[in-house]
């Protein structure tokens, strides 16, 4: 059975070439342009009763930033593999995004490989 991926960017880019790379491996996709859209398609999958096995998303967003998001999810106990990508080193302290329930962080750019390869290694 092939795993749902959501990818979560406000950079329409980053969205089309994620998704189409996994798309190409055999994977659902699913895109999102921001925090806000993200929260209301895993809520959309919530309620189909519908996994999503990974959610890649980049955390500076306009309307609701990935932190915000992931903490709403959270609220929902929905449980999923998490994967934040983003291109600021500075502000990021990894413990402190696990604690908030964050499998991974993948820095910009990121190698098109490394997301095959958190999906097939990392999740079950």
């Amino acid at each position: 059975m092939s795993k749902n991926i959501l990818v979560i960017d406000d950079e329409l880019m980053i969205r089309e070439t994620f998704s189409e790379y996994l798309k190409a491996y055999g994977y659902n996709v699913f895109t999102a342009e921001n925090g806000q859209n993200g929260l209301e398609k895993i809520k959309m999958f919530i309620g189909n009763n519908t996994s999503i096995d990974v959610v890649f998303s980049d955390i500076h967003m306009p309307v609701m930033n990935g932190l915000d998001m992931l903490n709403e999810i959270r609220k929902l106990n929905f449980s999923t593999y998490f994967v934040f990508i983003t291109g600021y080193y500075s502000d990021l302290d990894e413990e402190s995004l696990r604690k908030e329930g964050v499998n991974e962080v993948l820095f910009k750019p990121v190698e098109l490989k490394q997301l095959v390869d958190t999906i097939e290694h990392k999740v079950n």
